[in-house]
């Protein structure tokens, strides 16, 4: 089978969601995974029936794999959510680099979560196990990553979805493994038992990501800065919530989040590094992987950087080995790392958005340049090599607003057309800007004299980019905002996106099927989709209500059409 891995991650996630939307038991999806490898192992010398049978299995595995990882264990921490609103005391131990912001009324609060080993809500100690999500409010301990801490706060489960279509939180953090809050208020215990002992990577990593997030503000004040910390450790805390819906309008959301982008770009700065160094690429890339790791530990190891990662040590490997890479089985091979796991991280936005963009990039880019006339070797006939670069550059951005729209539709209630220019702009923009911050960087710890020029430079470049893309943001009908369209319709856009780009003449297993055929079916299905709530005796009375801030409130939407508030 070509691309084995992309098959199999497909079919690992596709059990993900559907598991998700039948509530599948565990028990009876591992199950029917055993049944459907037994039968194929029955049938192996029938080709088509055992690799159905295999596909099956790995689909089921997924389902498997997602319904358990929703079984708490009986000690769990969310089981102490019904006992009352009493303060608690928790032991456990740091897990990440707790994260110092100013709450609203300015007072200090420090973010971290915490890994449970034991807690008390009466008069002893009993052993308990989960993650929770603890924020101390006017409190400075001198806590780090490792530290093994008691915590006295009140444990609540995480506020959930207030509004029809607002971003869920409770579900995102239940999606993480995180099912509990604690808020630990001025007086209340926040004592250290010990320092960390142990994970040094990422205790150095850590150091070097506070150390680079002083640095910045030390010479660049917000909204500069808080930039910065967004695209370059992964800290979102002081970013400007007007810039980053700016670059929602305009589509470039993606520039802000850690992803493949900014792995690309310090990939290429450090092999230029090398190769001006005559170092062979080789050794270089060598050299580069370790370095790529770490910055993903410092970072946060979000979805989208370790998808990056893998795939660069996928190629790296291949090329020293002298073996050939095929990206989309790459991409597969990075979904399923990820996935197998860890499978509700299918849920994340941000794995979401970041392998849809590129696989879109990837599968689309080749099909949109040679409707454009760029023949195989990148030529265009009978024009310039700029003209050449801009329609390739068109090509790739086209693929990825193609790919990922739907999602950032369904996230951000947004539609952005102008996202297709956009990025021709913002991007190799935020390139040049990644190269200056870290050479900013470099100057203000191996030549403090020339940060304080370096960071001029930085932020009036920061500026041009914050004007441009707010004067993209204001294009007439550069952006519209849309409801979420449903998962049904989301799928069904995909396989249209597909099947437009496949061959005339398909062969599944053996057999000749017309895509005219596939076509015609996918957009009526399509259409159904988007047409069925506007049919004749479609229309049902619903009742749906609200949180208005002081009080609730409830619409009634009535089935001739009349709104009661």
């Amino acid at each position: 089978m070509k691309r084995p891995l992309a098959y199999l991650a497909v079919l690992f996630a596709t059990g993900i969601f559907i598991a998700s939307v039948f509530r599948i038991p565990p028990l009876f999806a591992s199950l029917l995974t055993a049944v459907f490898v037994l039968l194929s192992a029955i049938v192996f010398r029938r080709g088509i029936a055992a690799s159905i049978l295999l596909y099956l299995a790995v689909a089921s595995s997924g389902c498997a794999a997602y319904s358990a990882a929703g079984i708490l264990p009986p000690d769990h921490i969310s089981g102490l959510l019904a006992g009352g609103s009493g303060a608690v005391y928790i032991q456990g131990r740091i897990t990440d680099d707790p994260i110092l912001s100013s709450t609203f009324y300015n007072k200090d609060k420090i973010s971290f979560l915490l890994d449970v080993k034991s807690v008390k809500d009466g008069p002893s100690w009993r052993k308990a196990s989960g993650l929770v999500k603890a924020a101390l409010f006017g409190l400075r301990p001198p806590f780090g990553y490792g530290d093994e801490v008691v915590l006295e706060g009140v444990l609540s489960a995480p506020s959930g979805l207030k509004n029809p279509g607002l971003f869920d939180y409770s579900k995102y953090l239940a999606d993480k493994g995180i099912y509990a809050c604690l808020k630990v208020k001025e007086g209340f215990l926040a004592w250290r038992l010990r320092g960390s002992n142990s994970g040094l990577l990422k205790k150095a990593a850590y150091a070097v990501k506070r150390a680079m997030r002083d640095a910045l503000n030390a010479h660049i004040d917000d909204p500069y800065a808080g930039f910065l910390e967004a695209i370059l450790i992964g800290d979102r805390t002081n970013l400007d919530k007007t810039l980053e819906d700016d670059f929602i309008k305009t589509g470039t959301v993606h520039v802000i989040s850690i992803s493949g982008l900014h792995v690309g770009f310090i990939a290429a700065m450090i092999l230029g590094i090398f190769y001006l160094l005559r170092i062979p690429k080789k050794a270089g890339l060598a050299i580069a992987l370790p370095i790529l790791v770490f910055y993903a530990v410092l970072a946060g190891e979000g979805p989208p950087i370790v998808r990056s990662v893998i795939m660069f040590a996928v190629f790296a490997i291949g090329y020293i080995a002298g073996r050939d890479n095929d990206v989309i089985n790459s991409l597969g091979l990075a979904a399923l790392v990820i996935l197998v796991p860890a499978p509700k991280t299918f849920f994340d936005p941000s794995f979401q958005l970041s392998f849809a963009s590129i696989a879109s990039t990837i599968i689309l880019t080749p099909r949109i340049e040679a409707l454009a006339g760029v023949n195989a070797v990148g030529r265009l006939s009978g024009r310039s090599r700029v003209n050449v670069y801009l329609v390739k550059g068109m090509a790739v951005s086209l693929a990825a607003w193609a790919g990922t729209w739907p999602l950032v539709a369904y996230y951000f209630n947004i539609a952005s057309p102008v996202a297709i220019i956009a990025n021709l702009v913002i991007v190799p923009a935020l390139a040049i800007l990644t190269a200056l911050a870290f050479l900013f960087l470099f100057g203000y710890f191996a030549v403090p004299f020339a940060a304080a020029p370096l960071a001029f430079v930085v932020r009036h470049f920061e500026a041009l980019i914050f004007y441009i893309n707010k004067l993209l943001s204001e294009i007439p009908f550069g952006h519209f905002r849309i409801p979420a369209p449903d998962p049904v319709t989301a799928v069904l856009y995909y396989c249209l996106l597909a099947l437009l780009f496949l061959p005339s003449d398909l062969r599944i297993f053996g057999k000749k099927i017309r895509k005219a055929r596939l076509l015609a079916a996918a957009l009526i299905l399509l259409n159904i989709a988007v047409w069925k709530d506007a049919l004749p005796g479609r229309a049902a009375a619903k009742m749906i209500f609200f949180d208005a801030g002081h009080g609730d409130a409830a619409l009634l939407m009535l089935r001739g059409g009349e709104n009661i508030l």
